[in-house]
């Protein structure tokens, strides 16, 4: 067709038909727009273009590590089990060889073997052949193949969204103010997928410096999050290092500016959302609902806290006022110092509500789900609150896509978050096995 509207044009200079990876590195930088033109050789009337992807050569978005170099992708870096067999076509284009090897077969599939790398890795057997293999590490992994085989682990070069904290109000467990899960130094999972209780990954990605931070309330299932908002930090610095033994008095606005990033499958005048203490906001001064960490006030203290809409009068409480009505997520109304905990008002996710006050024999303030202290009213769960963090690409928060929760909490799935986003913008925004001791 007619390419005067098209941004770039790619007549492709094979003599034949080039085969079923075709790539086009003559791009100029900083090249914007919709509309491409690919012509190929003896394709002249239809052209089928099963899948395109994008990639960067500045900045590829996959590395092969030196053969027998690791166990695993670093945390964060790892290639989606529904990604691996795309990735690694990026390295041997559906070729019959690789690196001068043959072919074993088709895709092996996912398995799990205790001998080689866990992950998505190109495997050369003993007799040179190569396999393509996604191992999803149920039997144990190692770098080094006893025999000779070689693997070479596929990882992405920019840290994807990862899974850090998961606060479930209902799972039986404790994540109130005084709960070990805000500051303790050990890994809470009570069941193989992170998101149907409590989680805390403190040994992987609570160490790692990140730029963006995503909470998205679900009801379980990372394909179901019902909102979900994006902020840049102010800072770059690790999750253990805003939340530790040490952290109860920091009363800390982390982010400023408002979320870059919001989604609502509900839309923005939902009860449901003007009642949650993440997702609420005023569509007319988004720049105002920031995040304040460890917020200590009178004997009551709150983790995570919205502060604008985390107080009924627009501004969280002073240190010295008691008025126990500082609503977010890691709540305690009766904790008489540091990062002590109470049993009658402590609840892992409140509501946003107006005056409240924890008098006997039940406080007007009110928690969402059962896990609540005896002297609080319930009120019904909105959902669980899953914490994401990534790194900021070419200066902005990366797009969020929604994670797996299958093998590993870090693993991203393909299938991106398809609810529009709440702000218009001219820039698209890019284990125990029984209840953990930490409550």
């Amino acid at each position: 067709g007619d390419d005067a509207n098209a941004v770039f044009t790619y007549n492709d200079p094979s003599p034949v038909d080039p085969g079923p990876l075709i790539p086009i590195t003559t791009v100029p930088p900083g090249t914007v727009g919709d509309r491409v033109r690919i012509s190929i050789p003896n394709q002249t009337e239809f052209l089928h273009l099963l899948e395109v992807q994008v990639f960067s050569e500045s900045k590829p978005i996959y590395e092969l590590l030196p053969a027998n170099s690791a166990v695993e992708c670093p945390v964060g870096y790892e290639v989606a089990e529904a990604d691996c067999f795309d990735a690694l076509n990026y390295f041997h284009g559906g070729l019959s060889s690789y690196k001068g090897y043959s072919n074993g077969a088709t895709p092996v599939g996912v398995v799990s073997w205790d001998d080689r790398p866990c992950g998505c890795l190109m495997w050369r057997d003993e007799s040179d052949n190569f396999w393509p293999t996604y191992d999803d590490g149920t039997e144990g992994c190692v770098s080094t193949h006893a025999s000779g085989g070689i693997g070479e682990l596929v990882c992405r070069t920019v840290r994807s969204w990862t899974l850090a904290l998961n606060i479930d109000p209902s799972d039986g467990n404790r994540a109130g103010w005084g709960s070990a899960i805000w500051y303790g130094t050990s890994d809470v999972r009570s069941s193989e997928n992170p998101l149907v209780s409590d989680f805390k990954d403190f040994t992987g990605a609570w160490l790692f410096e990140f730029d963006c931070l995503a909470i998205a309330r679900h009801d379980g299932s990372a394909e179901n999050h019902t909102g979900l908002k994006v902020w840049k930090m102010t800072n770059r610095q690790t999750f253990a290092s805003y939340f530790n033994q040490n952290s109860f008095g920091d009363r800390l606005v982390a982010t400023s500016g408002g979320p870059v990033f919001i989604q609502l499958s509900d839309g923005d005048t939902a009860e449901s959302v003007n009642t949650d203490p993440i997702l609420a906001y005023d569509p007319s001064n988004i720049a105002a609902n920031n995040l304040a960490f460890n917020w200590r006030y009178g004997n009551n203290g709150v983790r995570v806290v919205l502060t604008d809409k985390g107080h009924h009068s627009g501004t969280l409480s002073d240190p010295t006022i008691n008025d126990d009505d500082c609503h977010g997520l890691g709540n305690d109304l009766l904790s008489t110092s540091g990062n002590d905990a109470s049993t009658d008002y402590y609840h892992d996710a409140s509501i946003i509500q107006e005056n409240c006050h924890s008098t006997n024999p039940i406080s007007t303030c009110k928690g969402q789900g059962t896990d609540i202290g005896n002297k609080l009213s319930g009120t019904a769960k909105l959902g669980s609150y899953a914490f994401y963090l990534a790194d900021m690409e070419d200066g902005t928060c990366p797009t969020f896509f929604v994670p797996s929760t299958k093998a590993s909490s870090s693993i991203p799935s393909r299938k991106p978050s398809l609810l529009p986003s709440m702000i218009p913008t001219s820039t698209p925004s890019s284990m125990p096995s029984s209840p953990p001791s930490y409550s």
